[in-house]
This record gives C-alpha cells, sequence and structure tokens, in this order.
C-alpha cells in the first residue's frame, strides 16, 4: 500500500517540496493518518519496521498517533542508517543512496518517494539478516 497523508491543517507546510516533491495538490484529497490506521495495523501486525534515519520517521509516526489517538507505532521499529553504520562502517557515507547502492547493485533507487526508499530499505536489511542479531538490535529505535 502506498498513498499520500493528508496532515491536519495546521500542519500543512510544503517547506521541503523541492526534495520531494509533494504539494497541497498531492495531499488534498488523500486520506488522514485516522482514515488509515486500522490497514497500518494490519499491515505490520507483530512485523519489524525498518527505515532510514528511523527516528525522524519514528518522531512523526508517533506524533500523528497521539494526534489522532491512534495506537498504531510498532513494538519494532529499526533503524537502516544506523544499521549501515555499524555493519558497513567501510562506506563513504550512510545516506540511503550510498547503502542502497552497496546493498542492491542494481537497484534504481528514486529517492524521497516513499514507495522506493522503502524498498532500498528492505534491500539493506535482507543482507543485514544475516548479521548477529545484537548487530541489529543495537539499531533499534524505541
Amino acid at each position: 500500500m502506498c498513498t499520500y497523508l493528508r496532515p491536519p491543517e495546521e500542519y500543512i507546510l510544503f517547506e521541503f517540496s523541492h526534495i520531494h516533491g509533494i504539494d497541497r495538490g498531492d495531499v488534498e484529497g488523500a486520506p488522514s493518518w485516522f482514515d488509515i490506521a486500522d490497514a497500518i495495523v494490519e499491515f505490520v501486525g507483530d512485523a519489524p519496521v525498518y527505515a532510514h534515519n528511523a527516528t525522524f520517521d519514528a518522531a512523526v509516526w508517533r506524533c500523528l498517533d497521539r494526534y489522532y489517538f491512534t495506537g498504531t507505532y510498532p513494538e519494532q521499529f529499526y533503524c537502516t542508517l544506523r544499521m549501515s553504520q555499524r555493519l558497513l562502517p567501510h562506506l563513504v557515507d550512510h545516506r540511503l543512496p550510498t547503502v542502497a547502492e552497496y546493498c542492491a547493485p542494481v537497484f534504481a533507487l528514486n529517492h524521497h518517494q516513499a514507495d522506493s526508499d522503502a524498498l532500498a530499505c528492505a534491500h539493506i536489511v535482507a543482507p543485514a539478516a544475516a548479521q548477529p542479531r545484537a548487530a541489529r538490535v543495537a539499531a533499534c529505535v524505541r
């Protein structure tokens, strides 16, 4: 599932449109977090969630849960940025494009597109899953 979200009116700011290309027109007809909360819970279930620079994503997720009085935040939330810093210290940097290129050289990342970024995280997690559990747990965001 991939969808834009309509943020609460008081939080509609498009100061980063130059990075991700999303503007007001993209979100006007989109569902709110409340509208899709049940689908999120069903989709995630007990599975771990991964994001690159997950501290940002986790903060947004928690804020959405607080704002809408939902309880969707997953029990296991891992950061592929932290994971790559621990498991791939030799990389020149640990930005998502760099790590994705290293882990999946044939994957064509469309950076800052949610579905493409999520697939990049999957390509990072797959080889990391073979690493000892301690390395993965060290990258946990709580």
